[in-house]
């Protein structure tokens, strides 16, 4: 049956003769309230309701069968047509015992007698039109409750879809305190909506609710719309948009929510931001298959370890997010250790067999370090990115003093990116003194930056900063540029021994880099031995392979080559033979204390670069005790505080000349 377009009748477009309504495809009858019977019907409703004739359908006993429930439902319907309203909704009825359900409008409609009756067009099947269902007040569920909660009746349609049954209010509710506030509710009110989800016949059903209460009966009408299907297409909805479908955890937009509701009710927690360290290598090396893979099982092994009254997320990409209750601070301190170590275990994926990795955290805590969700987000991403910053594969909690470096960072950033042009930067000089000839043999030049809102700014504060902007490149061009100019300045003054060394970060590195070197050796004429590139021990392993390359391109030119910061890294020499290096600069941090560790390593470095024919620069001498033990130790070449802090390039000369004429 087709839907075709819902009629508006009454008494006078009909009149007494019901005949147009015969030329209307849309079965149509005529039911008078007071008999309870069908008193006129065009020939589509006679075929709807099985009728031989109209006689028939008029003689039919409807009333004896109708339960307290319809008639009270057909009762409102009388008092809706009253004030000039119509109905719309499912209804179900049993022609010779078979049970049939229509989408139907009815209206008031007056009888020639003057009395009220009720018109009613059928619109629809049950299969053409269901999205009907949620625009109308029931789906022909209807249940007729005592003034005590107890059930009166309910309709046949109630009967067929639901075999067990209910006998009160408060077991459809689930409880008698409930059932008693709908009771008063609609005594008060008159009528309301509301949903309720009840378990019949052992199912969960969710119910959009019609209350109406009757005081001349004492009872309460109930039209029940069974949504339950909508609902479950709403949640699936709900938990698509709020889920991540790669893991299955919450995705940033719930976990927001997760957040927002837990500070809303302000039950205190523990944000954590975690990070899968060097997540991007797996996705270059092995493909984004394997690298999905990984974040899968990464979220398997967060569950396992942080437990159901955690929530996590997957906040994007490699970084996850979780919720954690609050705990103190030594329980918070064990519960990051756990996700620490235990995601240290290897990972088994399909195709690749076994993977580990590591990651890093970072904490915030609600309230004790902010009230909103954002700041609570920052806080634990900079946490995290301190630990990143600290080495990898540990935590770090978010406190005061990461925001305020934060701050500054930026305002660094900002400041930095003129700093070139502003000619704010200049170099200092700290020399490096030979113990056998007892003369300084070399400096390094080193890069000090005074702006004028900042002042002066720490190159261990600034560099970093450059190199994760890119900015390092300008600023280390400048550096070269400007070293190897003072150094044609300072060839006329001293003999050609003298060494300058410079520092190079590993990101001004690249293919044409000694072909840019050699072009401003020539510019300035320089020449080659009298100048050194320092790299920290880091940059030697990162892409060593490439790092090879173009570290023997510089060493062509007779550019030396001094491994800085040696000891803090990952290297050792035993690997360092491979690239040409010729100075080792061991890290002032052995210098400056004497434990037997720190010995044992001081004789180590040595020897080991006696074998491979380089030679050792230790840093960070402050006083003559530290001079004489590296000097027992064999150690030639020294820089420190010791000897000159690092000194302005009119005080370097005034040292240099005076150097001269002594010797």
């Amino acid at each position: 049956m087709t839907s075709q377009p819902c009629l508006t009748m009454s008494s006078s477009t009909v009149g007494n003769d019901y005949s147009v309504l015969n030329q209307l495809s849309n079965p149509i009858w005529i039911f008078d309230f007071d008999s309870r019977s069908i008193v006129w019907a065009n020939r589509n409703a006679l075929t709807l309701w099985e009728a031989d004739s109209l006689e028939e359908l008029i003689q039919r006993d409807l009333k004896s069968g109708m339960s307290a429930a319809v008639d009270a439902t057909l009762g409102y319907y009388k008092s809706k047509f009253e004030k000039g309203e119509q109905v719309r909704t499912w209804w179900t009825y049993s022609p010779k015992q078979r049970l049939k359900r229509k989408l139907c409008q009815f209206s008031g409609f007056t009888l020639p007698n003057n009395k009220q009756a009720m018109l009613v067009e059928v619109i629809s099947d049950e299969f053409s039109l269901k999205r009907d269902l949620e625009n109308s007040i029931g789906s022909n569920l209807s249940l007729l409750f005592k003034a005590n909660g107890q059930l009166s009746s309910c309709n046949d349609y109630f009967k067929t879809c639901f075999h067990q049954g209910i006998n009160s209010l408060s077991e459809l509710l689930g409880s008698k305190r409930e059932a008693c506030e709908w009771i008063a509710r609609a005594k008060s009110e008159g009528e309301f909506t509301a949903e309720i989800e009840p378990h019949i016949d052992n199912t969960l059903h969710c119910f959009r609710v019609f209350a109406k209460w009757f005081d001349d009966r004492q009872q309460l009408l109930m039209a029940l719309t069974d949504i339950s299907e909508q609902k479950q297409k709403l949640l699936k909805a709900n938990f698509q948009a709020t889920h991540d479908e790669l893991t299955g955890l919450y995705n940033r937009r719930g976990m927001l929510e997760v957040i927002n509701n837990s500070v809303e009710q302000s039950d205190p927690f523990h944000l954590v931001f975690i990070d899968v360290d060097r997540f991007k290598q797996v996705n270059d090396i092995y493909g984004h298959h394997i690298g999905d893979q990984l974040l899968r099982k990464t979220a398997e092994r967060l569950q396992g370890i942080l437990g159901k009254s955690c929530h996590i997320g997957r906040f994007g990409g490699d970084e996850f997010l979780a919720l954690i209750p609050e705990q103190n601070t030594a329980s918070i301190y064990l519960k990051l250790g756990q996700v620490l170590r235990k995601t240290q275990l290897p990972l088994s994926l399909e195709t690749l067999g076994d993977i580990c990795i590591s990651v890093s955290a970072g904490c915030s805590i609600f309230p004790g370090n902010a009230e909103d969700a954002d700041s609570l987000l920052k806080q634990a991403g900079l946490a995290m990115h301190q630990a990143k910053l600290n080495g990898r594969n540990r935590y770090h909690l978010f406190t005061p003093k990461l925001m305020e470096d934060q701050r500054r960072k930026v305002h660094i950033r900002h400041r930095l990116s003129r700093a070139v042009e502003l000619n704010q930067f200049t170099l200092a000089y700290q020399p490096i003194y030979d113990v056998v000839e007892k003369r300084f043999r070399g400096a390094e030049a080193l890069i000090r930056w005074h702006d004028e809102e900042l002042g002066r700014v720490a190159p261990s504060e600034f560099v970093p900063v450059a190199e994760e902007t890119g900015q390092i490149v300008n600023i280390g061009r400048w550096v070269l540029r400007k070293a190897i100019k003072q150094v044609a300045k300072w060839q006329k003054e001293m003999d050609h021994h003298f060494t300058l060394s410079i520092n190079v970060s590993q990101i001004q590195l690249h293919p044409g880099f000694a072909e840019d070197l050699s072009a401003l050796l020539q510019k300035y004429d320089v020449a080659a031995e009298n100048i050194a590139l320092e790299l920290t021990e880091s940059c030697s392993v990162l892409n060593c392979g490439e790092l090879r390359g173009w570290l023997e391109d510089i060493a062509a030119l007779g550019v030396k080559l001094y491994l800085d910061d040696f000891g803090t890294g990952y290297s050792s020499l035993s690997v360092l033979h491979n690239l040409p290096f010729n100075v080792v600069k061991l890290d002032k941090s052995f210098s400056l204390t004497e434990s037997e560790s720190n010995r044992t390593i001081i004789a180590t470095t040595l020897a080991l670069s006696k074998t491979l024919d380089m030679a050792v620069i230790a840093e960070g001498v402050e006083t003559e005790s530290q001079q004489e033990f590296l000097k027992q130790q064999g150690y030639r070449y020294l820089q420190g505080y010791y000897y000159s802090r690092p000194v302005s390039e009119t005080q370097f000369s005034h040292i240099l000349s005076e150097q001269s004429a002594n010797h």
